[in-house]
């Protein structure tokens, strides 16, 4: 199995996130063909959504219908076998960056940042959990009521259980 990064094309209310297809890209010989018939092509995908994806249709916030279109898509990658990692942006809610100074150190901004990044990996975890994708979100920032602590073994045991892992 190989480790490449794939890409999505199209999906409702955004314009930038990808979707999956396998067969776009790449020429396969027959038996190439015969061994992507019988298991998954990739032993896992990692996925970056920035928080701008999320906000689909809005200027901010999270657009419902289009995390709920991706976790019909993550959800047939998930069941066909490969490992799933969503790393997502917080930017549909704070940039670290813009907001820097008038009293925000950059510390305190990208601080924020980082808790508009569990807000979104949280979101996500129920949308995708509601529409029966098993799930988990992880997180380095101490928050142990809303997310698990991210621990690498811990990820991967996830990962083992063929759980989507959002981070």
């Amino acid at each position: 199995k190989r480790h490449e990064h794939i890409l999505f094309d199209d999906c409702p209310n955004a314009i930038n996130i990808p979707r999956i297809n396998l067969n776009h890209e790449f020429k396969y010989s027959v038996q190439e063909r015969n061994l992507l018939d019988s298991e998954a092509m990739y032993k896992s995908v990692l996925l970056k959504l920035s928080g701008e994806q999320l906000a689909g249709k809005f200027e901010n916030g999270i657009d419902p219908e289009l995390c709920g279109w991706l976790a019909d898509e993550i959800k047939k990658v998930a069941d066909g076998g490969t490992q799933v990692v969503i790393m997502v942006g917080g930017g549909n809610f704070v940039r670290g960056a813009q907001i820097t100074g008038h009293g925000i150190q950059r510390v305190t901004a990208d601080h924020m940042g980082m808790l508009a990044t569990m807000i979104n990996a949280l979101a996500l975890t129920d949308i995708f959990e509601a529409q029966g994708v098993r799930t988990r979100c992880l997180s380095n920032i101490f928050a142990e009521q809303v997310a698990e602590k991210f621990i690498h073994r811990l990820a991967n045991k996830h990962l083992e259980k063929g759980r989507v892992v959002i981070v």
